[in-house]
């Protein structure tokens, strides 16, 4: 199959349509697979297991979101319409941009609370509006009040708007069915034994295991998830898999392996310290893939891996994560700066919180002192209801941020100290900060959220829903 039969191959895009040539998907080379060295991948000399990653931030836009997008695009009649799309991340930065491609006049994106200032700043510099939705990250394609389906009703109902639909639109997949599945087989060909996939829409997955399966049924596919409770951007967790309207369970649902937050990180910058820079969604994928072999040598059941290659998928850069790497890895991860004076300034993350509060002074309290006087302190979760009802502190209030000014008053009633508690610290820290420049009340926030409760191995109170379900 020639899927590059236009191929630039001095990959130079010249002339009044240089530019569009240079954005679709079908005018430049293979989007690189590059082999890891014995530095990143233990297995390599050890058993003759070899590991690539397939650099789909190396595409124009830097994201592999930017495929589907494009393929969504394409197939919609946009032009002189407006899009509005449930996305905080890759997928509308997308639309944002192959909007003059397509004719769009405007592109809104509804995206979370949760999101980060620095990646809706991003957004904003694709010229994309923004609404805010009191909603996780990872929405419910199933639940009729989430941004997923406000984002259908606002295109139902107003004439001039488009709603893609990257959840349940089989333009999706069909984007890797067409160009990532077919890229890695003629790269690899019968070199492949495995392909290894963070799960977040599971288009990714879905189409590009769909091609390789139909060349060859012996490569295996693993889909990578997020270890409950730990923030990964763009993937889901086991049980948030089960609100995708995709049949990923088919083909993945045996082959899930969780990963933790650190574990992502902490690959995804020894990648960037190899001159691979990609971001903390490969960093989980690398974990994925070496959590599998290591199960599968504890078996003895790697031989066909042996001489073979495991091909991860890279989805974007570092780059819109950086200050992430620094709220989740240790200050012994990086060096120290020194100024011109020769003071040491320590590797704390009051810098970036104070970018977050405009210099508001953050009182802390560390995890292990809350667990042993939590009784003596009012603990405010802020997070929202959904993250709530799956685990939360003993004892502690949920009131989600954007909440905060309509129970003000019950939060004034408290006679004990309060500690504001979210998934990680940021939005902690901006709530600590509103309680006190709004309504002058004195908080303190848990270092490290419920992440690092969660990993200190405390007590967790789960939701009936939470704990019945297999998930």
């Amino acid at each position: 199959m020639k899927i590059l039969a236009m191929m630039n191959d001095k990959n130079i895009y010249l002339g009044a349509s240089g530019l569009l040539n240079y954005l679709s998907n079908h005018n430049k080379p293979y989007i690189p697979i590059v082999e890891l060295n014995q530095d990143l991948n233990p297995f390599l000399e050890s058993h003759n297991i070899h590991m690539s990653v397939k650099l789909m931030n190396t595409l124009p836009l830097n994201n592999v979101k930017s495929l589907p997008a494009d393929n969504l695009l394409s197939n919609l009649d946009c032009r002189n319409k407006n899009i509005i799309e449930s996305s905080s991340g890759n997928t509308v930065f997308s639309m944002g941009i192959l909007a003059n491609k397509y004719g769009v006049k405007k592109v809104k994106a509804l995206a979370s609370k949760n999101v980060s200032k620095n990646k809706l700043n991003l957004l904003r510099l694709a010229n994309i509006d923004i609404e805010i939705i009191d909603g996780p990250m990872c929405p419910d394609a199933k639940n009729p009040e989430s941004s997923i389906n406000i984002a259908k009703k606002v295109a139902s109902d107003n004439k001039g708007w488009i709603n893609p639909g990257q959840y349940d639109n089989k333009s999706n997949p069909d984007a890797h069915y067409k160009i990532t599945g077919p890229e890695i087989f003629e790269q690899l060909d019968d070199k492949i034994s495995t392909l290894v996939v963070g799960l977040g829409t599971t288009g990714t997955a879905l189409g590009t295991a769909r091609f390789l399966k139909e060349k060859n049924s012996d490569i295996n596919i693993f889909g990578a998830v997020r270890k409950a409770n730990n923030s990964i951007p763009g993937v889901r967790t086991r049980k948030l898999l089960s609100e995708i309207k995709f049949n990923w369970k088919s083909l993945l649902e045996d082959n899930l392996i969780e990963v933790e937050e650190k574990d992502a990180y902490r690959n995804s910058l020894e990648m960037i310290r190899n001159g691979l820079l990609v971001g903390p969604s490969a960093g989980m994928a690398l974990a994925a893939a070496k959590i599998m072999i290591k199960q599968k040598i504890e078996d003895n059941d790697y031989m066909n891996l042996q001489g073979k290659h495991i091909v991860f998928i890279a989805p974007d850069s570092c780059f819109p994560y950086v200050d992430e790497y620094f709220e989740v890895l240790s200050g012994s991860d990086f060096p120290e700066i020194i100024d011109a004076n020769g003071l040491l300034l320590k590797s704390e993350n009051k810098d970036a919180y104070n970018n977050i509060c405009n210099n508001f002074e953050v009182n802390e309290i560390s995890a292990e002192v809350v667990h042993k006087y939590r009784d003596s302190f009012f603990i405010l979760d802020v997070r929202d209801e959904n993250d709530f009802n799956e685990h939360h502190i003993d004892n502690s209030v949920n009131i989600p941020y954007f909440k905060i000014e309509d129970n003000i008053d019950d939060i004034r009633k408290s006679k004990k100290p309060i500690v504001v508690v979210c998934s990680r610290i940021a939005l902690s820290i901006r709530a600590s900060h509103k309680l006190k420049s709004s309504f002058d009340v004195d908080s303190i926030v848990m270092k490290g959220g419920f992440v690092a409760w969660t990993n200190l191995g405390y007590e967790r109170i789960k939701s009936s829903y939470c704990i019945n379900t297999k998930n």
